[in-house]
Parts: structure tokens; sequence; C-alpha cells
């Protein structure tokens, strides 16, 4: 797996692709299957064009990662991550106070699904996808986890709110693990 794709990684560029260029080839040598890679789609960690681009290259390798950290969905600008001190820059970005180094994100999981279709004009669908089945493959769990199929552990979220003009609108409404309700959202 490729970690926080385009993250501290050589940037790609048209002679060495790097890391990136991975997700480009068509046929890896010695039957190598392509990498399953991490996106953070905050808006912060990676450009929404660098998010389409990665997304067009190999849909299905596309495991959606928030990088929140303790703050996500909290009020306040100051929180702990471990023993440093970080304060939030902008509505995601988090960063360690006094300095312009990213620290992290406060995104949550339903902003990122968001993000990926608004971004790569994938659809709702394979965002959830993105969220949910690849990332069970690509730790080996599937389809004991990120499936609906008989016999699965049936952790899900209820969705609520869809927009038919944009289906990227929606809010999570109620979380399920093991078939019995966790919470109210």
């Amino acid at each position: 797996m490729l970690t926080h794709l385009f993250n501290a990684m050589p940037p790609f560029h048209h002679r060495n692709p790097g890391p990136m260029g991975v997700l480009g080839f068509h046929h890896l040598p010695h039957e190598t299957k392509k990498p399953f890679y991490g996106l953070i789609t905050d808006g912060i960690h990676s450009s929404p064009s660098s998010v389409r681009v990665a997304y067009k290259a190999h849909p299905e390798g596309a495991v959606l990662v928030t990088d929140a950290m303790a703050g996500a969905g909290l009020e306040g600008d100051e929180f702990m991550l471990g023993s440093m001190h970080v304060t939030r820059k902008g509505p995601m970005e988090v960063v360690i106070t006094g300095t312009d180094t990213l620290a992290g994100s406060v995104a949550t999981m339903p902003f990122c699904i968001t993000n990926l279709v608004e971004f790569s004009g994938c659809t709702l669908a394979e965002a959830v996808n993105a969220a949910t089945i690849a990332p069970a493959k690509c730790i080996g769990v599937y389809p004991q986890k990120g499936s609906l199929m008989e016999g699965s552990d049936a952790d899900f979220v209820v969705l609520d709110g869809l927009d038919d003009l944009d289906e990227g609108v929606f809010t999570v409404t109620r979380v399920l693990c093991w078939g019995g309700s966790l919470e109210k959202v």
C-alpha cells in the first residue's frame, strides 16, 4: 500500500514518476498487482486535481483516509496530538502550534467521501467503496468487513439528506456495528 499518497514522497516527474507512477501502469512486471493507496481528500493534504489524477489512474485501489486527529468533529482551535500542541489553521487544516507544519486534519469520513465525489467525478457509490470495500480488501478482512453480504459483520452507517442534484451532499444519521445501533448522530 502507498500510504498517504503525495505526502512526504518524491513528486511526480515525467522522467521519474516515483511512487505515483506505479498507479499509471497497465501491467506491472512479474504479475505484480497495482497497490492500494491511501488518499486524503480533505483539500489540504492533496489538491483536488491530484486526487482526480490518482483516482482516474487506479480507482479500485483508492482507500479514503481522513488523517483526522482528536479534534475532528469538535469545536475549538487548540488540541493535543500526543504530547504536541496543535492549532486549527483553517476549516480542516491543523498545524503544530507556532509553525506552519501540517500536523493532520479534522476532516471526517463523510467530508472526505463528499470531496472524493467532487474532486474525482466518481459516483457516491464509488466514493463509499473507497471508504469501505477497498480498505477492507487492503488489510485482508473483506468480505467480513466492508460488506453487507450474508455472514459479514454488518457494520454500516445510515445516510440521509441525499441531494438529487449533488449526490455528494448527505449526513450520517445512524451508526450500526454487528447489526446493533451504536449511536444516533
